[in-house]
């Protein structure tokens, strides 16, 4: 009955059978506690999990590998990475042998949690021992590397890939050209969307996105326009970070022209323009002296409701100095005036709200 409820993952129904054997003064096996742990880890149950642990580590019942996968798959569920890596550790100091399983648990939960570093270091430990993480682990693992800046480590993993039996796939190499991406690393991301070509992988939009973006950090819009061209003789679909980040290094390298263009693709692919698309296309109007296609960009934000901040501001002021329109930027200057007072009371209100409670 137990095994039926852990498959359906109703702990609760479980756990009454199990609780019902104690008062019946019939010990459960281990099998039994095993597929209660099991149900309360399909259920997201992870503290009612620790608690069988706990009681199990206190009876004559043994434990097994079983009861540590299942306790710290619960446990990196409910995204407690110490509950989890002490739950590891134990198993390590006694004679139950670490297995797959409870490495890439405890590792996905370390890297759910911030701590790549400890999540690197157990791939390490996996790699010494001759066991392999699974593919999900190494991806969430070269991901975390790119959220915390360390693009070396994310490449390391993607080799550490390609010489065991793990397939790396179009996810992975997304995560190491994302983690290049984020460092600046504009190159390394080149090159990584190379290998994918040489492998017959299939880029999708978060790839690119990842690829276009690296470039235009890098001040090489040729190539992000290059990039942007692929996506779309591939038929991968852009969005609005895509587009964005072309607009952005076309920007950047003066190219108000191909920025414009790109801009007005979106509405013809109906890819929503933002606040970002706008404020690149108006700064690169701006900064080639384009100051009345600026102004009509302006205007169109206002006409479709796209929200207005203090860069746009800042430009459209600029492009009216170029143009010699002061009454312009006198009447910018009291708009920006007035969303700072607006600003300056919702803090002041907030402010006051959190002093009551």
């Amino acid at each position: 009955a137990v095994g039926a409820y852990e498959k359906s993952g109703e702990w609760e129904k479980a756990l009454h059978i199990l609780s019902g054997m104690s008062k019946a003064n019939v010990e459960p096996e281990t099998m039994t506690f095993n597929a209660t742990i099991s149900a309360c880890e399909k259920a997201g149950a992870w503290q009612q999990a620790l608690q069988l642990f706990s009681n199990l580590m206190q009876s004559r019942v043994g434990l097994n590998t079983i009861t540590f996968n299942a306790t710290i798959s619960a446990c990196k569920k409910g995204s407690e990475w110490q509950q989890a890596s002490h739950l590891f550790s134990a198993m390590a100091q006694s004679s139950v042998q670490s297995s797959s399983v409870a490495y890439n648990a405890v590792m996905g939960a370390c890297v759910e949690g911030g701590q790549w570093e400890r999540a690197l270091q157990l791939f390490s430990v996996m790699s010494q021992k001759k066991q392999e993480p699974g593919p999900i682990t190494c991806n969430a693992t070269i991901s975390a590397c790119g959220k915390a800046g360390k693009w070396e480590p994310a490449l390391h993993l993607l080799s550490v890939m390609d010489q065991s039996t793990i397939e790396s796939g179009t996810i992975n190499f997304s995560a190491a050209i994302s983690a290049c991406e984020k460092c600046g690393k504009w190159e390394k991301a080149l090159q990584l969307c190379c290998a994918m070509a040489l492998r017959m992988l299939s880029s999708n939009t978060i790839t690119c996105n990842a690829a276009i973006s690296a470039c235009g950090k890098g001040a090489e819009w040729q190539m992000v326009l290059h990039l942007f061209d692929d996506m779309t003789q591939k038929r991968v679909e852009s969005d609005t970070i895509t587009c964005n980040a072309a607009i952005t290094a076309c920007e950047k390298g003066g190219q108000w022209k191909k920025a414009l263009r790109l801009h007005a693709s979106m509405q013809q692919s109906k890819v929503d323009a933002n606040t970002i698309t706008f404020n690149a296309a108006i700064s690169a109007c701006e900064k080639g002296g384009e100051w009345d296609k600026a102004l009509e960009l302006y205007s169109e934000m206002a006409r479709r409701d796209v929200d207005l901040d203090m860069i746009t501001y800042n430009v459209v002021i600029n492009a009216c100095e170029l143009a010699g329109k002061w009454e312009g930027v006198l009447q910018l200057c009291a708009v920006v005036a007035r969303s700072l007072s607006k600003l300056s009371s919702t803090h002041a209100r907030r402010a006051a709200d959190r002093e009551k409670k």
